[in-house]
């Protein structure tokens, strides 16, 4: 629903057409009296009534007459003749002025002061209408003002409407040039995807042809590892002292797990890996260096592999100047030993690992060493004799696995031993088992005791018959 909206030009053309109605009704009456007055008093007879007191009163009398009738309603129907007329107004006049005189005078008066009260109050609307009129004026020159800033508002507006028009004009060929580039463009990615499919397809049979030749460049660069793993002690080491410690070691003693044992005319063929470095190496060893009172190398090395241990060769490099390394048709070099030296040599068992082992003995002065007899102490179930630098000790395990493992060290070389001119290792120094740990000393009922740490390695040592045993004598 709409609201109710004030409209001063309307209210002005409204105010102006009932003044003008109202003038054109006062009009209208006016000539209609005269019109009656006409055909009532002819012209002549007026003057002469109106000329006297009488004739006026008589005049005047008519006019009220006829007044009357017409706020009663309109003059119906027309007069037979003018004649008529004149008699009977005539009549009427002397007639009408002495009822004015007599009782029409109180009504007359009273109508004429009506009537001027309408007057003073359509007077009173009238200003009223002119304070309207004026505050309508002052209304209408507001609006005039505000819809003057409005139209320049617009006009402004309109302007920038055709500022942003042009603008958008412009965008819209930038747009047009931008969609036929986009349109190359896509011809151009259609392109290049047809040329991306057969580069594809060409890919997929280069990765075919790629898969192929990376199978035998694996196949080649196996079997090029194995002939630089066979080379590499050749190229890298061109030195003994290269081959058996590896460049930059500072350790004293290189050992060698071995892989197989062959004993042929007095010399000791043997197969091995040396540690750290992994390579594969022979060695070719006087009997006598590997072997006492008929116990061999052979001997130490079947019974390590029954017993799932590891066997090795300790060589000191204080010994190198007495080994020699020989031209051979093989990839694997080999060492032998000058016979009739006195070198440091070891021929060893144990449950260590290559790494433990090679680590242990190059720490020797680190370690306790103590050789047991495997004789148990009475109601002691972790300790078992032993001996050092001619005194009898007392070892004390950590653990039941420690015990254990030194029982079967002994129980291994009790295996070896049990043959001829053999009866006991510890007193003819054929084989010695040796306990090699970090522990504590203190002293149990006037012994030596030794408690074994957490690092323990059990060991079982050929005592060469031409030599040094490696345990007691290295270049450090």
């Amino acid at each position: 629903m709409r609201g109710l909206v004030f409209n001063p030009g309307q209210l002005l053309k409204n105010t102006r057409n009932k003044i003008e109605h109202g003038i054109e009704s006062l009009e209208k009456r006016i000539r209609e009296n005269v019109d009656i007055a006409k055909y009532v008093i002819p012209s002549a007879l007026m003057t002469a009534l109106s000329s006297t007191m009488y004739g006026r009163i008589g005049y005047y009398g008519s006019r009220a007459i006829i007044y009357n009738r017409m706020s009663k309603g309109k003059i119906e129907g027309k007069w037979d003749s003018k004649t008529s007329l004149i008699v009977g107004a005539i009549s009427g006049a002397i007639g009408i002025v002495m009822g004015i005189l007599a009782s029409d005078i109180y009504n007359l008066t009273h109508q004429n002061q009506d009537l001027y009260s309408i007057i003073q109050h359509d007077k009173e609307i009238i200003n009223n209408d002119n304070v309207i009129i004026q505050q309508q004026n002052q209304r209408l020159e507001q609006d005039h003002l505000i819809i003057s800033s409005l139209e320049d508002k617009l006009n402004n507006a309109t302007q920038t409407i055709n500022i942003y028009q042009k603008t958008l004009n412009n965008y819209s060929n930038i747009i047009h040039q931008l969609q036929e580039q986009l349109k190359q463009y896509n011809m151009t990615i259609s392109e290049l995807r047809n040329e991306n499919q057969n580069l594809q397809e060409q890919l997929n049979r280069d990765n075919i042809t790629i898969s192929s030749l990376e199978d035998k460049l694996n196949n080649a660069t196996q079997t090029i590892n194995i002939l630089q793993s066979q080379l590499q002690p050749l190229q890298n080491m061109k030195t003994l002292e290269g081959i058996l410690y590896g460049k930059g070691n500072s350790y004293d003693i290189s050992i060698i797990q071995i892989d197989s044992v062959k004993i042929d005319n007095g010399t000791a063929h043997i197969e091995g890996t040396i540690y750290p470095s992994g390579y594969e190496i022979k060695l070719e060893i006087p009997e006598s260096y590997v072997e006492n009172n008929g116990v061999t190398i052979q001997d130490i090395f079947n019974a390590a592999q029954q017993n799932n241990w590891y066997s090795y060769i300790v060589i000191d490099r204080g010994d190198l100047q007495y080994l020699n390394l020989l031209n051979n048709q093989s990839n694997i070099p080999v060492i032998a030993i000058q016979p009739n030296e006195s070198v440091n040599i070891g021929v060893i068992a144990t449950p260590a690992d290559p790494f433990k082992t090679y680590y242990v003995l190059n720490h020797l002065t680190n370690y306790d060493i103590v050789i047991q007899d495997g004789i148990p102490m009475y109601n002691s179930s972790l300790k078992l004799w032993g001996y050092t630098s001619g005194s009898s000790v007392v070892i004390n395990f950590s653990n039941n696995y420690q015990y254990n493992l030194a029982e079967n060290m002994i129980n291994i070389a009790d295996q070896i031993i049990n043959s001829p001119n053999n009866p006991n290792p510890t007193s003819e120094g054929i084989i010695y088992t040796y306990s090699i740990f970090e522990g504590t000393i203190n002293t149990y009922q006037n012994y030596s005791q030794y408690n074994v740490g957490q690092t323990y390695v059990p060991l079982i040592v050929l005592e060469s018959k031409k030599g040094n045993t490696i345990i007691n004598n290295v270049s450090s």
